[in-house]
């Protein structure tokens, strides 16, 4: 990804921001069964105004190359 690339993530809802966590970890292939446990992750908690309460999790992968 060169300096003029980003990426964007919008949410999904409009709400307020009730838990904010980050876990640094590995980069293993998204397909290894524990990618998910075990590499980096930042997690959102957004509580909605009708009360109800959505986790966003956004998790760090290695993509193989080519």
């Amino acid at each position: 990804m060169s300096p003029f690339n980003m990426h964007s993530n919008r949410y999904p809802v409009s709400g307020q921001i009730k838990y904010v966590s980050y876990n640094s970890g590995h980069y293993k292939v998204a397909w290894h069964p524990k990618s998910s446990e075990l590499n980096e992750r930042s997690s959102i908690v957004i509580e909605t105004e009708g009360g109800s309460e959505i986790l966003i999790r956004q998790i760090a992968v290695q993509l193989p190359a080519g």
